[in-house]
């Protein structure tokens, strides 16, 4: 078992866990053997283009083939959508500001011949790369233009988007075949200068072969919720620098790898800044070994983890001579995360070694830190030297050997390094809690702007929140979504009403919530109170909303979906919500409201009442694009319930499908039940589809329940295809 250390490193205090202190081992050639100055524009060019000289891909890459080697193919003005582009070794791409490549979302065009692309298997191979480095030496990427992967447009033919392929992908258990931004396989002398790189479907920069390649001044952009679209993934390659650039993507913002074409070593990254990701990595590809790497000058504002190595015992090698320094964090739910067990489960002898690892003058103002090596006779051997975290933090280690070099007094202010990512509207990263920024949430929300990141770290929150502004991110950093519980207790009769009674409002389209408890208190404070003594946790009422890993309680009404102030005197746009792996407690009609919602992976929990009712959906149209689908969701219970229902219809056109989720034996079995004897259950629209459980089956269920059909199914395939049909 992992041994829980207490360890605070800094002026004061220090508990060393070795035998003695060993001393800073030698790094030797730790970095790029090259000595590297910034690069600057092509001297010679081929042809100049603008979107109009190029009506389709043929000619962009007509451009390329015919360009001599040692000159560049200019784009200096519009909008070129294009196929897969191989570049010609030796030719440059120059692309002027404002000047957008953008990729076709014809998976067609990618495909290797087998079809396979934008589908679903078990290899996740079937797609050729977005622009392709083939045995390529000189040139590269170059100016102020953006590259742009297309990752969240539907695919051509097909009813997701490429990033929705992935998740689907992920809940499958299966590889999705999406095609890589860029790859660079046997490559040699490329330099990518001042582009920006973004929503790639995939990886953004791949690299295999690869000797001598500068990355300068680049900006990598995609969401932290597109899966797999790592941004700068350097492996089987040596002396590689990657400074001054600014990256956030939805996976690694840089992921080392040594896979099975060989190792890689002599990397530098330096003068650097991650956003939104997974962090600054190595692994989990190792097994040919990682050497000499150096880490400088980074900071790393809101990632998940910061600094990273990752591996096991299917793709395990050695690591050493890491150096890591300068290193400022900040709203990261791991500072330091080094795991030789990345799957668990994993069963080989690749056994992953991590030492001469050092971190030198690394400052965090909080974080998990994490050390877990192999065995003993594999121990992780990491030296620490001026490294300062906050004094209550602790080290979860095992198997690890950690030495300390000389210690500094005081914390450097790492204030001043972070800045915002270079756009028009930044996405700032505002901390809460004891000893951060803001002490409350609706303090920073007040603060922040459009696009903003408020990190919570662990607490009781008892305050209203309301997220007002569009694409705010509210993320919880403790180790568990209920080490952060934002908390009240008010109910309608005092609030003006069941709508104003919440706890936390999420207003604003493309808000995101996760990793967080939100509770209203009020029926365990005032038993007695029945009478508009609705209740809510949260009221969610944009477009776009995401809410990922929460614990939503209450009693009566605890969470209300529902569209923005929709009236039918007038139009009723769609308030499209995602719910993720989440849980949600309650008693009565606890999920209600006429949101286009999409419920996965989430435990409806009933609590202690001898009837319940699950949902209360309001649509109030046939034609309002409005309704709840439950993905893969299991109903749970406490001892003392009797009944479940499953819904009941507030509104006339009320819909709510269950598909392939899990019934507690309670649930009745006519499934659904009428709102106050109002028979609207002969106009709304209950359904459920291959249901699992002793609750699954017993007896007739409602017999105006929709019927199960090939057409069903497929409304109901995906989020993507469920909030364009909207039933």
């Amino acid at each position: 078992m992992a041994k829980k250390a207490s360890l605070s490193i800094s002026h004061t205090t220090f508990f060393i866990l070795a035998a003695l202190l060993l001393g800073m081992p030698g790094h030797g050639n730790a970095q790029d053997r090259r000595y590297i100055r910034e690069p600057e524009l092509p001297a010679h060019v081929c042809v100049k283009l603008t979107s109009d000289d190029v009506p389709d891909a043929h000619n962009l890459q007509e451009a390329i083939n015919h360009c001599p080697s040692g000159q560049a193919v200019h784009l200096t003005k519009g909008l070129f959508v294009s196929n897969p582009l191989e570049m010609k070794s030796g030719v440059s791409l120059w692309l002027d500001k404002g000047v957008i490549l953008a990729a076709t979302s014809d998976p067609q065009a990618y495909d290797r011949g087998t079809g396979a692309c934008g589908t679903l298997d078990n290899k996740g191979k079937g797609c050729k790369p977005f622009l392709t480095f083939q045995d390529y030496s000189g040139g590269g990427i170059y100016g102020d233009g953006v590259i742009d992967g297309n990752g969240g447009q539907v695919i051509e033919g097909k009813d997701e988007t490429w990033w929705q392929l992935a998740r689907r992908a992920q809940r499958e258990h299966k590889h999705q075949n999406a095609p890589r931004l860029i790859q660079l396989n046997n490559t040699r002398d490329v330099t990518f200068y001042r582009v920006t790189l973004r929503n790639s479907p995939n990886f953004h920069v791949a690299m295999n072969g690869v000797k001598r390649a500068t990355f300068w001044g680049v900006k990598i952009d995609a969401p932290a919720s597109a899966r797999n679209t790592d941004g700068i993934d350097p492996g089987n390659s040596e002396d590689v620098t990657i400074t001054q650039s600014f990256i956030r993507t939805g996976d690694d913002n840089i992921a080392i790898k040594a896979g099975p074409n060989g190792g890689t070593h002599n990397i530098s990254i330096t003068d650097n800044h991650f956003y939104q990701g997974h962090g600054m990595s190595i692994g989990s590809e190792t097994q040919n070994g990682v050497h000499d790497i150096l880490v400088r000058n980074l900071t790393l504002d809101g990632t998940t983890s910061g600094i990273r190595i990752k591996s096991d015992v299917t793709r395990g090698g050695l690591v050493e001579h890491i150096l890591y320094e300068d290193v400022c964090m900040r709203a990261n739910r791991w500072a330091v995360n080094f795991d030789t067990s990345y799957d668990k489960e994993a069963v080989g002898s690749a056994i992953p070694v991590y030492r001469d690892i050092t971190l030198r003058h690394v400052t965090s103002d909080g974080g998990q830190l994490v050390a877990h090596g192999f065995d003993k006779e594999h121990a992780l051997d990491i030296t620490l030297d001026g490294v300062h975290f906050p004094e209550k933090n602790q080290w979860d280690i095992s198997n690890t050997q950690l030495h300390t070099g000389p210690l500094q007094e005081g914390a450097p202010d790492c204030s001043a390094q972070f800045v915002p990512f270079p756009e028009n509207s930044p996405k700032t990263v505002y901390t809460v809690g004891s000893g951060k920024s803001f002490t409350s949430i609706q303090s920073a929300l007040s603060a922040a702007p459009d696009g903003s990141t408020i990190a919570i770290y662990p607490g009781t929150y008892r305050e209203v929140v309301h997220v007002t502004r569009p694409d705010m991110h509210l993320i919880g950093m403790g180790r568990t979504r209920e080490e952060t519980v934002i908390e009240g207790d008010r109910a309608a009769f005092e609030s003006g009403g069941t709508g104003k009674s919440a706890i936390v409002f999420a207003e604003g389209d493309g808000d995101t919530l996760e990793h967080l408890t939100i509770t209203n208190r009020f029926h365990w404070k005032h038993p007695d109170i029945t009478k508009d003594a609705q209740a809510l946790a949260l009221s969610a009422t944009g477009d776009r909303q995401h809410f990922s890993d929460l614990h939503l309680t209450g009693y009566q009404d605890t969470l209300l979906a529902a569209s923005h102030g929709c009236r039918e005197d007038r139009d009723c746009h769609p308030a499209r919500q995602l719910y993720q792996d989440s849980r949600i407690d309650g008693a009565v009609d606890f999920i209600f409201g006429d949101a286009l919602a999409w419920f996965e992976r989430v435990e409806l929990h009933a609590l202690g009442r001898p009837f319940v009712i699950l949902t209360a959906q309001g649509r109030r149209s046939a034609d309002q694009p409005s309704g709840y689908l439950f993905h893969q969701c299991s109903i749970t219970a406490d001892n003392d319930v009797k009944e479940i229902s499953l819904g009941r219809p507030w509104r006339d056109y009320a819909t709510v499908v269950y598909k392939e989720c899990r019934m507690d034996p309670r649930v009745l079995p006519s499934g659904f039940t009428e709102w106050n004897h109002l028979n609207r259950l002969t106009t709304a629209r209950y359904g459920i589809v291959d249901a699992s459980g002793t609750g699954a089956a017993k007896g007739p269920r409602e017999p105006h329940m929709l019927a199960v059909n090939k057409e069903l199914r497929q409304m109901i395939s995906t989020p993507s295809v469920f909030w364009k049909n909207s039933l």
